[in-house]
């Protein structure tokens, strides 16, 4: 990829290899999705379940670790789009070393914005990388003296590689408090008074029934009498 030193480099050191078809450059559009790559130059074989970042030494180095297999075709990734470039500084915790046109640094760098703001993680450019660093983004502890090449997936993780221990590990400076408003203090809402409840609603008496009239008795049938009443004749005889 233009830009990238380490790749020119790569290409200069595998030129035979190259043109005998053991090493194959590649597009980064043509990397298998799923390789991860967190810094480059980037080689891996064909089917890529192995990988290797940085720049090797030689051929045989190379090989020994994509498996020392000499049928695989390592490739050199592209990097992204290009990064702005920043200031470089020298005083933080850890040493951020970055080039121009890394997408992995730009992850980085976004990654790490709260402690680079907070100036405990410095930007140095490529230019001043020391010897020997063979890939970016590459890190360096200014506490433990420990290095680590290409991205992390996380804060948390790029300190461990560091060797910082949890009580040594710049924490990113949380949100600002509010200010409080100044003058007399607002007077507290009245609560809202609760609604009487409504009276229950009287169930209506049931009306009372009439009582049924009393049927009247019958009257007794006058008992027959033998004995002639004082109007009443008797005559003898015929009538």
């Amino acid at each position: 990829m233009n830009g990238c030193g380490f790749c020119d480099k790569a290409k200069q050191l595998l030129a035979p290899q190259i043109q005998s078809g053991d090493v194959k450059v590649l597009p980064k559009e043509q990397v298998p999705s799923h390789v991860q790559a967190r810094g480059f130059p980037l080689f891996t074989n064909t089917s890529g379940t192995v990988k290797h970042e940085g720049l090797p030494s030689n051929f045989q180095e190379l090989k020994q670790k994509l498996g020392g297999s000499g049928g695989e075709q390592p490739m050199p990734r592209p990097m992204p789009r290009p990064m702005p470039s920043q200031g470089s500084g020298m005083g933080g915790m850890v040493l951020f070393f970055y080039m121009n046109g890394c997408g992995h640094c730009e992850n980085m760098k976004n990654m790490l914005s709260g402690l680079i703001s907070s100036g405990l993680v410095s930007m140095v450019p490529a230019s001043q990388a020391p010897n020997g660093v063979q890939g970016f983004p590459h890190f360096k502890s200014q506490v433990t003296g420990q290095s680590h090449t290409g991205a992390t997936r996380n804060v948390k993780e790029l300190f461990d590689k560091l060797g910082h221990s949890e009580g040594s590990r710049p924490r990113s400076p949380g949100p600002a408090p509010r200010r409080q408003p100044s003058g007399p203090a607002p007077m507290p809402r009245p609560m809202p008074k609760p609604m009487p409840k409504p009276m229950p609603k009287p169930m209506p008496r049931p009306m009372p029934r009439p009582m049924p009239k009393p049927m009247p008795m019958p009257k007794p049938m006058p008992k027959p009498s033998n004995k002639a009443g004082p109007n009443v004749w008797w005559r003898a005889g015929v009538f």
